[in-house]
């Protein structure tokens, strides 16, 4: 009977390890019918040394839980004694040197990174959620009384008279700087005459607009510590950016980027690392709180929408196209004339992730952050002029909300930015490729129509060079060398500023630029105002929100002509302020 009984088990365990067995070529045959709870979680292991570690942990997870804010509270308080401490150090040191202090490296540097951090802290902590209150509340009350129009009134009669004495003072020495300031008011005289709404514009944002360019300009341009600000910023640019040429030589080889660099390869290859940061600073929101300030900043002074503002102050960091992904979710919320200004202020600024393309040809680092910086007030200024609002914003302040990753931690957000550089490089190389083999095609075309009739040297350049005269000359430019620089807006306006700044360096090389000549080049040619850009932007703003597409496309010519005047403005602001020479060294 034990026997039978047995035989029968051994039976039975055989027919199920059978079913088992067919059960897993079914499953396996046909995964279609495979169960879904299929993948269960496995039985924890019950022995002592993981039951311990597994008390231990829960225990540790209750304690953190239970304490988080003062555990919070005390890594911060021990970060900001390591801080305090190693500035001492610092300071110590440098003090036993005896050298002296730097502000654009080294202790000074460090000094500036300190006051800044901790500025920050006290602007969040203590100022914006205590003190700007009450500073509101007087904002409130000046509007109600009349002596503060008074005092506004005031203080811009006061401004006016000043500059209109600089002026006259620093150009008694060459009264044909002058020039370039009745440009100016011919540029603004243009946009009037040709602007969409005459009877809708204020004067307000215009005026405000021209003078922050001013005053910009005697900041950074004629004043000496403005001026080496900028510089510094420009070569702490450059120095940042070396990072990349370092990644670059490990990946391609010191052949393509030092002994005979390759545009793709070399001056390109900052794209990425530019991307992979700034896709870290919008992970953790600081990028977003940068741009937010600015906005809020031009918006209080211009009058112009947040949206505007915010997207205009992004292009600078971020570019044009990228610009509006801090904006996305109020696009379609935007009037026209808001669609206008936030594309002006794409055609009128160049994005940082290029600066190290144009600095590579020999462009000034100095020149080119001046020239951005100074063209977003003058976008939206002259984008109202163009194209005023007639129609009622419902983008205010109150409206904005910070936009968020949607990344889950910021190896994945670095990761993303590093492979957004892609799109953006296989851009620029194709579209610079694209457009030298065009130019190259319609040079040859003309050349040899020019040799039909008699006519060499007949080329695109040259019929272009002829058409800008007059606006280089309006903007300052030495009548010898106009035609040098009325090529350089001519190859800008019709190809891209790539292939201008290239020309520019290799004028400046030759030495056939005077220095203002070369700094009003290099500021009318700070700009994505061309065929090509317009079709990205429109691009852009279209994928993003396909509601404004046909509100895109009818104002996008309009903004880029608008966005190039800009630049042109800018340069008249810079020839006003520069001397033929330029500045010295030591000045």
């Amino acid at each position: 009977m034990e026997h039978r009984t047995t035989e029968i088990s051994t039976k039975h365990i055989e027919a199920s390890s059978c079913d088992g067995e067919l059960s897993s070529i079914k499953s396996m045959t046909h995964p279609e019918k495979k169960d879904e709870n299929i993948n269960e979680t496995l039985p924890q292991c019950t022995s002592f040394p993981a039951s311990t570690i597994i008390r231990c942990r829960q225990k540790l997870s209750e304690l953190q839980s239970k304490y988080s804010q003062t555990q919070g509270q005390f890594l911060r308080l021990s970060l900001h004694l390591a801080l305090i401490v190693y500035f001492i150090a610092v300071v110590f040191h440098w003090k036993n040197t005896h050298k002296p202090i730097n502000w654009c490296n080294g202790t000074g540097f460090m000094t500036l990174i300190i006051t800044v951090f901790y500025w920050t802290i006290f602007y969040y902590n203590i100022f914006k959620p205590f003190i700007l209150p009450f500073l509101s509340n007087i904002g409130r009350l000046k509007h109600s009384c009349v002596i503060f129009r008074y005092i506004k009134l005031s203080c811009w009669v006061a401004i006016t008279i000043s500059l209109t004495i600089f002026i006259i003072v620093d150009t008694a020495s060459d009264r044909r700087r002058l020039i370039s300031l009745a440009g100016l008011f011919f540029f603004i005289f243009i946009g009037f005459i040709f602007s969409k709404h005459p009877g809708h514009v204020k004067w307000g944002p215009v005026v405000v607009g021209i003078y922050i360019q001013l005053l910009m300009g005697l900041l950074v341009i004629r004043w000496n510590l403005g001026r080496n600000i900028i510089e510094c910023v420009g070569h702490q640019i450059e120095a940042f950016l070396e990072f990349a040429n370092v990644g670059a030589e490990f990946v391609y080889g010191k052949q393509l980027i030092r002994t005979a660099p390759v545009f793709a390869f070399q001056a390109l290859c900052s794209v990425y690392f530019l991307n992979f940061i700034s896709q870290i600073l919008f992970y953790y929101g600081w990028m977003q709180k940068i741009c937010l300030i600015f906005g809020v900043f031009l918006k209080s002074i211009l009058d112009t929408t947040v949206v505007e503002s915010v997207y205009t102050c992004a292009s600078v960091f971020l570019g044009m196209n990228e610009a509006p992904l801090l904006v996305t979710p109020y696009l379609k919320y935007l009037t026209v004339s808001e669609i206008h200004a936030v594309m002006t202020g794409g055609f009128a600024t160049v994005a940082g992730s290029v600066f190290a393309a144009y600095i590579s040809v020999g462009v000034d680092p100095a020149h080119i952050v001046t020239a951005s910086i100074m063209s977003a007030p003058a976008a939206l200024s002259y984008a109202k002029l163009i194209y005023p609002e007639t129609e009622h914003s419902t983008t205010a302040v109150d409206n904005i909300a910070d936009v968020k990753s949607d990344e889950s931690n910021v190896i994945e957000a670095a990761c993303k930015g590093a492979a957004a550089g892609i799109e953006l490089v296989l851009r620029i190389v194709a579209t610079v490729l694209c457009f030298v083999a065009f130019a190259t095609f319609v040079n040859g075309c003309l050349g040899w129509l020019g040799l039909l009739v008699g006519v060499e040297g007949l080329s695109m350049g040259s019929i272009l060079g002829t058409m800008f005269i007059p606006v280089a000359l309006i903007m300052g430019v030495d009548p010898a060398q106009s035609y040098e620089v009325a090529q350089l807006i001519g190859i800008k306006t019709s190809l891209n500023e790539f292939i201008a700044y290239e020309k520019l360096g290799e004028l400046k090389r030759e030495n056939r630029l005077s220095a203002r000549s070369e700094a009003i080049a290099t500021f009318a040619l700070c700009g994505f105002s061309n065929p090509a850009a317009m079709g990205g932007l429109i691009g852009t703003l279209s994928t993003l929100c396909p509601e404004q597409t046909q509100n895109v496309t009818k104002v996008a010519f309009r903004a880029v002509i608008a966005g190039s005047i800009t630049c042109f403005i800018t340069a008249c602001v810079a020839g006003l302020l520069i001397p033929e020479d330029g500045f010295s060294a030591d000045a």
